[in-house]
């Protein structure tokens, strides 16, 4: 179909942001896989949600 794939998102393509590119960090969830905050985009002025994953200790970078 002509036009199919369009405005779909591909894999590969994600990029990561600076923690200053955003404001207004507020926590909405939390669970065993990280952190959801809800922050407003400084440029887009749109409100994204924002998932941190849990950080590695020290010692389980050790041992990878």
């Amino acid at each position: 179909m002509e036009g199919e794939g369009r405005g779909r998102w591909a894999l590969g393509l994600l990029r990561t942001f600076d923690a200053g590119e955003f404001a207004g960090w507020e926590k909405v969830g939390s669970g065993g896989f990280g952190q959801v905050y809800k922050v407003r985009h400084v440029h887009w002025k749109t409100w994204l949600a924002i998932k941190c994953s849990p950080s590695l200790h020290v010692d389980d970078r050790e041992r990878m």
